[in-house]
């Protein structure tokens, strides 16, 4: 087997946490059903928002 190495390009952002959970959210499997949505928009949600905010200090 061999290990194939790639350099990331980071001078062109990916989309952001934010925007992948909307993206996920729009899904047409998963806004057809209020009750997964609702689920999953409130654990997304906290998530998105834990890794967008700076670390908090001790």
């Amino acid at each position: 087997m061999v290990a194939t190495v790639t350099t990331l390009d980071t001078r062109r952002p990916g989309p952001t946490v934010r925007q992948a959970v909307d993206t996920f959210l729009d899904a047409p499997k998963i806004a057809s059903n209020a009750h997964t949505l609702r689920a999953y928009a409130n654990v997304l949600d906290r998530a998105a928002e834990a890794l967008s905010s700076p670390p908090r200090r001790a």
